[in-house]
């Protein structure tokens, strides 16, 4: 298990292929969370997220994002309208 954090704009942030801790603010970066059930936090504008196989958690505060939440039983919360 890892836990990452990200500030940086335009950034690849990876994760592994156990269960995640991830936390994004970044703008325009992209997550790819990897395998395992992890839970996914991000503010960044225009960011992608890729979650992975596994149950994951996906919380997205921020506009103009994509999410491909992958194979699992995931639940996604999406504060933003954009």
């Amino acid at each position: 298990m890892a836990n990452i954090n990200n500030s940086r704009s335009s950034t690849i942030v990876a994760g592994t292929s156990s269960a995640d801790s991830i936390y994004n603010s970044g703008d325009y970066s992209t997550i790819n969370a990897d395998d395992g059930n992890d839970t996914i936090n991000n503010n960044g504008y225009y960011s992608k997220i890729n979650a992975g196989s596994g149950n994951d958690t996906i919380y997205n505060s921020a506009s103009y994002s994509t999410i491909d939440a992958g194979y699992g039983n995931d639940t996604i919360r999406n504060g933003s309208a954009d």
